[in-house]
């Protein structure tokens, strides 16, 4: 995949009328990313691929004509926002981006926005829920279901889509553990509640940034079984071994089976990350 970004830009709304002449208008934030003259370009919309014409004006918001059972499939009204990737020069994937989990949502937050982050996400759980496993048992079958993608679907789980059911509940063990432990800690008094939070997600990596971070500090999280915590702990430190590092946020049952000696004043264990909002 490509470069993502929203729309409409700030100051801009989708209106009634857009959505039912079935257009999109491109405006001035996201220009670039279109052909710079009149074009037929790829879309997809909750996996359905269609051409769409795409008009080049001067001055003026571009127009993307998705037609009207296109952008009815998307689900939105009036003032919504859509996450737009770019997957190739001529081909786009446009969702919803009440369905995911978009840099707003995360970059720059606060407490306020946080909370929000998280019903969001538990919304999410609820609405993308795991698919059924094989009740059969066999042994190579739930393996595939574990490790292997659905064949031709891209089923959403929570806030990811297209990935393998083992893939998801990782990503989604450590996000409850990074949205929930901020939130412990503000609540406990360990950063105030006027801070800025910025939390990355799922695989999102920045080059010497943690998971998150929270007022110029940087922050890692996992979530592990107990049997899997110290060679964790031990990699956490060392891949920072020469960066300050000021909290590693943990899930606090991987302490059930063994006392936290509290020898590492950055872990902090996690409660209710498992909890629903």
């Amino acid at each position: 995949m490509g470069k993502s970004f929203i729309l409409p830009g700030t100051g801009n709304s989708i209106t009634a009328n857009d959505i039912s002449k079935g257009i999109l208008r491109i405006t001035s934030n996201a220009k670039h990313f279109f052909p710079d003259k009149d074009a037929e370009v790829g879309i997809t919309i909750n996996d359905v691929k269609f051409e769409a014409h795409y008009k080049k004006r001067i001055g003026r918001s571009d127009i993307l004509y998705l037609g009207k059972d296109n952008i009815k499939s998307l689900n939105i009204t009036s003032k919504a926002r859509l996450l737009i990737t770019k997957v190739s020069r001529f081909s786009f994937l446009i969702e919803n981006s009440s369905s995911c989990i978009v840099p707003s949502d995360t970059d720059e937050i606060n407490i306020k926005q946080l909370l929000e982050l998280r019903r969001k996400y538990c919304r999410l759980l609820r609405e993308n829920r795991f698919p059924d496993p094989p009740i059969n048992g066999n042994t190579f079958d739930m393996i595939k279901y574990f490790k292997r993608k659905v064949d031709g679907k891209h089923l959403p789980v929570g806030p990811y889509k297209n990935i393998s059911v083992f893939e998801a509940a990782n990503r989604i063990a450590t996000d409850m553990v990074i949205i929930n432990g901020i939130i412990q800690l503000v609540n406990e008094k360990k950063e105030p509640k006027d801070s800025k939070f910025t939390l990355r997600l799922g695989n999102k990596h920045v080059k010497k940034m943690g998971d998150f971070t929270i007022n110029g500090k940087e922050g890692e999280a996992f979530n592990v079984a107990p049997s899997f915590y110290y060679g964790k702990l031990r990699s956490t430190n060392k891949k920072w071994a020469l960066d300050k590092l000021d909290y590693i946020l943990v899930n606090a049952d991987v302490f059930d089976e063994f006392k936290n000696d509290n020898t590492n004043v950055k872990v902090i264990p996690v409660f209710d990350w498992d909890k629903d909002y």
